[in-house]
């Protein structure tokens, strides 16, 4: 049988069963069933989930607009910080080192051009940046779905997206409601 080593519990081990169920060693020093269950049951889940209620007009150009939110759907403020004093910023607080991010815009059906929408961290480009850039011919809706990997942070780091449309564009612009939101998980 395979063995599995648990994360965050020395010396523990797991073992798949032929059910493919998976079972805990109980031998000296090995994670028991009830131990993990345990660890599991104190598990809290940190991060922030924010939306747009109202959409936002681009004026086609080569500049970046960054995306403001208007509510939280999901605000476990453990160390993470959304406030309408910074309504474009997810900031990392005290003890977090690493977050993951993720988020979409979603353009309404507009004109042909091009559309950007990407991440930036303390206002200027990162290693693991997510972009996405589209170019539609026609009037479709366009979604981009933005995520990172997971990013080594600091206390007062903060995040923004932000979204661009060329100059052949007819001002496209973001949906707001449940189309267009932004959110950090906090990993570690």
């Amino acid at each position: 049988m395979p063995l599995y080593v648990l994360p965050g519990i020395p010396g523990s081990v797991s073992t798949a069963t032929s059910a493919g169920f998976a079972q805990s060693a109980t031998s000296a020093g090995f994670a028991t069933s009830a131990a993990l269950a345990s660890l599991a049951s104190n598990v809290i889940f940190r991060g922030v989930l924010v939306t747009q209620s109202v959409g936002v007009s681009l004026t086609p150009s080569t500049a970046n607009v960054v995306l403001s939110w208007s509510s939280a759907i999901f605000d476990a403020t453990n160390g993470v910080g959304w406030s309408t004093g910074q309504p474009s910023r997810l900031a990392v607080g005290a003890n977090i080192s690493v977050v993951q991010l993720c988020g979409n815009v979603l353009y309404d059906f507009d004109a042909a051009g091009w559309r950007r929408s990407q991440m930036f961290k303390n206002s200027v480009a990162f290693a693991g940046q997510p972009f996405v850039t589209t170019y539609v011919t026609s009037a479709v809706g366009v979604a981009h779905n933005l995520a990172t990997g997971p990013l080594q942070v600091s206390q007062g780091d903060f995040f923004e997206v932000l979204m661009r449309a060329g100059a052949a564009a007819s001002s496209p612009s973001a949906a707001g409601g449940n189309g267009t939101w932004f959110g950090m998980i906090v990993l570690g």
